[in-house]
């Protein structure tokens, strides 16, 4: 079931992001880059898009993830890691998509590195690269993408 987050979420959905980024994302990137990913997801940020009514929750006997849609963007889509690969973030794009259809014909992301193949095997196309600087003097890079619906 898929619903919009609310405010006394915020801790959940920081939790689960967080982990993710610490399970998954040490096989990417740097550790400045981790780090980075780990301050940029902040419970601030987080409740903020809550209380804009951006966030939306994934739960099934808890919650197993989570997307941020700002306008057509999507953002901060994370799945816990012992549940990748059933489903469920397949489950949440196509959510994404569907209600960013209702009033758009362009979705874009910034797609990390560990989910950029994903995308491109949904149609998305690369539009841009970016690098920014990190922690300890490194990288991190991800890709702009796009697709028209």
């Amino acid at each position: 079931m898929i619903r919009q987050a609310l405010a006394a979420d915020t801790q959940a959905i920081r939790e689960l992001t967080h982990r993710t980024i610490r399970s998954i994302y040490p096989h990417y990137y740097p550790q400045g880059a981790v780090s980075f990913f780990l301050t940029h997801h902040s419970s601030e940020r987080i409740a903020e898009d809550i209380r804009q009514q951006q966030v939306f929750v994934l739960e099934k006997e808890g919650l197993l993830g989570t997307v941020t849609l700002k306008n057509n963007e999507i953002c901060r889509l994370f799945v816990q890691p012992e549940h990748q690969g059933l489903g469920y973030g397949r489950a949440l794009i196509e959510f994404a998509e569907a209600t960013i259809s209702t009033h758009s014909e362009l979705i874009r992301l910034d797609a990390s590195l560990p989910s950029k193949i994903i995308y491109l095997n949904r149609g998305y196309q690369e539009v841009n690269s970016n690098c920014i600087l990190a922690d300890n003097g490194d990288y991190l890079c991800y890709d702009t993408l796009e697709k028209r619906i």
